[in-house]
């Protein structure tokens, strides 16, 4: 089956929607399946020979900034023609180039399964666009997910939201958990400890630090702990807005470290070294249904999770159902913490064996393969 995989971003920027892509298209291409992935030209140049698929790199519109739209739907139908696919994989958010994608629909009529990672509409709402932008968003998102055959979503409440926000059958949306590549987990080394961080328990927070996560919010109760507690230490490895703030939290910490961020591979072995993750994913409302795809990240290699955001959202759910670590808020933290480090083995087990059952992107390629198939 070939697969013709439009993406909104990809290296040599960083995020969840880059990983995403890539780990489907690499296994799609391990189960003997032949994925071309259209990715943006950006400045900066990024070897795509190094992938195991082939990228094919255009100026499509990919932002509001961007609006070429005559132009682009020209140059999808011209892609479409060229690489001839099956099936076509369309994924949001953002909506601009997923909107493109599903209005040439009806030039190469070929099946196509929309991919939503998180409610576009609850992020621009997150990201406090206005009532205009809210509308705009909601308006693509209906386009899309009507012109979609196939919808797949990454929870069961987001599975409600979808089909209750755009009046479509329960029956034409399914849920494929996020996860994480258990393909980075093999034969990874933890890195040798500091002489200042031996003998601690030692917490890493890794990605990006942004108004959505809220970081240096979380870290006003957090820090408090920490210094109460001198065998604790905190890593914060990433990139974001947030990065000024947090320099000076860790100039004015000596428990605090904050580092610059490293490739994949590298940060496995850098949250093999630590004993928690931490995840941070701020207290707006429009948040309830994103679950942030580095909490498996730390499963993966048996790190229980010690996690801050909203008390009635579905990353709470997930992670007090499947007891992969603590969630916490303002009042609790200390106790919580206390009671993640007393069944530190329990939840070290749990976190493991779940990811690798259920919160696994090999998994998740096979599902996706076989809807993929059935809209054949």
């Amino acid at each position: 089956m070939k697969i013709l995989m439009f993406t909104p971003f990809f290296y040599p920027e960083k995020g969840g929607c880059i990983n995403r892509v890539d780990m489907l298209a690499k296994y799609f291409k391990k189960f003997g399946h032949e994925p071309v992935v259209v990715a943006p030209i950006y400045n900066e140049e990024f070897d795509d020979s190094k992938l195991p698929y082939p990228v094919l790199r255009e100026r499509l519109f990919i932002s509001k900034k961007d609006f070429i739209f005559f132009s682009s739907i020209k140059k999808v139908r011209r892609i479409v023609k060229q690489v001839s696919p099956d099936v076509i994989y369309n994924t949001i958010p953002p909506g601009y180039l997923s909107f493109i994608v599903a209005f040439a629909k009806k030039f190469y009529k070929k099946p196509m399964l929309v991919d939503i990672r998180d409610p576009w509409v609850e992020g621009v709402k997150a990201n406090k666009g206005g009532k205009a932008k809210v509308f705009f968003a909601r308006l693509i998102e209906n386009y899309i997910c009507k012109k979609a055959d196939v919808i797949s979503v990454t929870s069961p409440v987001q599975k409600q939201l979808t089909c209750s926000s755009y009046k479509i059958p329960c029956s034409k949306v399914k849920i494929l958990y996020n996860g994480a590549d258990p393909s980075l987990a093999k034969n990874v080394e933890a890195l040798k400890r500091k002489k200042e961080w031996k003998g601690k328990k030692l917490f890493i927070y890794t990605g990006a630090y942004t108004e959505v996560q809220q970081l240096p919010e979380f870290l006003k109760f957090f820090l408090p702990v920490l210094k109460k507690n001198k065998d604790f230490h905190l890593i914060i490895m990433g990139w974001g807005e947030d990065y000024s703030k947090l320099e000076k939290i860790a100039k004015e910490n000596k428990q605090v470290d904050l580092l610059p961020p490293v490739p994949k591979k590298e940060l496995m072995k850098w949250i093999k070294m630590a004993d928690f993750g931490l995840t941070v994913f701020g207290n707006k409302p429009s948040l309830k249904y994103m679950i942030p795809i580095k909490t498996f990240g730390y499963t993966l290699l048996g790190k229980p999770v010690l996690a801050y955001g909203l008390q009635d959202s579905q990353f709470k759910k997930i992670v007090e159902k499947y007891k992969i670590g603590v969630f916490v808020n303002k009042k609790n933290i200390e106790s919580k913490i206390k009671k993640l480090i007393k069944n530190y083995d329990f939840y070290s087990k749990n976190a493991r064996m779940i990811t690798r059952k259920k919160f696994n992107r090999e998994v998740m390629a096979k599902e996706m393969l076989k809807i993929m198939k059935d809209i054949l």
